[in-house]
């Protein structure tokens, strides 16, 4: 399972401390899964959802 849309690189200069910073990215692409939904875009498709609801604002 993907938690996230950005890769290894994006977080390892998101996180301030480098040092942490490959550590973590290091175990979450050492024992993550990934999962290929093609072109599928669950936010895109939720965010369309949302939009049609009546109680929707933007």
């Amino acid at each position: 399972m993907k938690a996230s849309q950005s890769g290894p690189d994006y977080w390892a200069t998101a996180l301030p401390d480098t040092g942490a910073a490959d550590s973590i990215v290091n175990r979450l692409a050492s024992h993550g899964r990934w999962i290929d939904l093609g072109d599928i875009d669950m936010r895109r498709i939720h965010a369309t959802e949302a939009r049609s609801h009546a109680d929707y604002w933007e």
